[in-house]
């Protein structure tokens, strides 16, 4: 009966032991769930620096293309943030401000 006592308080002690390491190991996998949405949040915004500046530079290089095909035409109107529909110049921020209207009803 000694035997039986001694280890199921055995028992006991290591599955305190257990329980603590696993409440440790997840306290530990949140810290690292955490760093990883850091970094994935991190490349994601410089992924899209990345696209606006390359956006930027291609309409550089269309803008210089028209100096030179339509030397007398006045490049300083264009507009990187602007785009044409239904005929009329439009600014981005206005056609995201209309799609969630759109979508918000």
């Amino acid at each position: 009966m000694e035997d039986l006592t001694s280890e199921k308080k055995t028992t006991e002690e290591e599955l305190g032991t257990t329980r603590g390491e696993i409440a440790e190991m997840k306290k530990t996998f949140g810290k690292m769930k955490s760093e990883l949405q850091g970094r994935e949040i991190a490349k994601l915004d410089e992924a899209k620096r990345l696209i606006v500046l390359n956006h930027q530079e291609g309409f550089k290089k269309a803008q210089g293309q028209v100096k030179v095909w339509l030397p007398s035409f006045d490049s300083a109107q264009l507009d990187v943030n602007c785009d044409i529909v239904d005929d009329e110049i439009v600014r981005e921020s206005q056609l995201c401000s209309d799609l969630i209207q759109c979508f918000l009803g």
